[in-house]
């Protein structure tokens, strides 16, 4: 996705509940890597642009599922 798009232009568009379902399970054993957080989704087998967006998520760890909001605010929370 070329960096000066955002959340919302992403076609179909991604939303917060369903990157929360694809990641739930993996925030129970928590903190995760930006690694740990790609491996998931992959596991979960979510839609490119879901994967995409979570590409754009800096190094460092994530102790619960709100702190990728602090990295990529502009994902809207439903449909």
């Amino acid at each position: 996705m070329p960096p000066n798009m955002t959340a919302d232009e992403i076609e179909p568009a991604v939303h917060r509940i369903e990157v929360i379902d694809a990641l739930e399970a993996a925030f129970r054993n928590a903190p995760l890597t930006r690694a740990e957080v790609l491996t998931a989704a992959d596991a979960a087998g979510v839609r490119r642009p879901v994967m995409e967006l979570l590409e754009r998520l800096p190094v460092r760890p994530y102790r619960r599922p709100a702190d990728l909001w602090d990295e990529l605010p502009g994902v809207p929370i439903g449909a």
